[in-house]
């Protein structure tokens, strides 16, 4: 929602240390740096824009992601398949993009360790059908799902828990403050950042 504000301060800084290359996530934040650059900053800089959706709710994002294609100089997708749908959508030439998958090490997450183990160490019940989410609770402010998920807690069976790992302590009590008003009191816990090998086990 203050994209427009931050990319002026962004290019203000850019401006000020001499940097040359934007890489960007944020569809809406580098639609206004690239705009406020070509029509006040004039700065030689490169663009690369790093994809993980589709905009395309409305017209708007539509129109911001084309606008894109005219300053980005290259794209970085996190799968194959989203590269070819934005690459037709948006008519994209071929070698201005490539696909750069999020990794994991998976050996971290390679425990000797069983289901029913983890759980007695958690102190979760081993009937229970857990329901997990890992990461930031929040991009930019915006839910990523969470709220959703409470919300269908309501019309599920009681055995079925839901566990957020990795919020901050404002979005915790935000999210724990929501659960309580839909009753699902030990239905839905929420935890804060753990160590790889602490997720390991979760």
């Amino acid at each position: 929602k203050k994209s427009w504000k931050l990319a002026w301060k962004v290019l203000t800084f850019v401006r000020q240390a001499g940097i040359t290359h934007i890489y960007a996530r944020e569809a809406r934040l580098l639609f206004f740096i690239a705009l406020y650059n070509f029509f006040f900053f004039r700065l030689p800089l490169l663009f690369a824009y790093e994809v993980h959706a589709l905009l395309g709710r409305s017209s708007l994002d539509y129109l911001t992601d084309g606008f894109l294609t005219l300053f980005v100089g290259r794209y970085f997708f996190t799968t194959g398949q989203l590269q070819k749908i934005y690459s037709h959508k948006y008519r994209l030439k071929n070698g201005r993009s490539s696909v750069l998958p999020d990794a994991v090490d998976l050996s971290i997450f390679d425990l000797q360790l069983t289901k029913a183990e983890a759980r007695k160490h958690i102190g979760w019940i081993e009937e229970d059908k857990i329901i997990g989410f890992c990461g930031r609770f929040k991009t930019l402010t915006m839910d990523k799902g969470i709220d959703d998920i409470l919300q269908s807690l309501t019309f599920l069976p009681t055995d079925i828990k839901f566990v957020a790992i990795g919020g901050s302590d404002e979005d915790i009590t935000e999210y724990a403050k929501k659960a309580e008003s839909l009753s699902l009191g030990a239905r839905a816990n929420f935890l804060g950042s753990v160590s790889q090998r602490e997720l390991a086990v979760y």
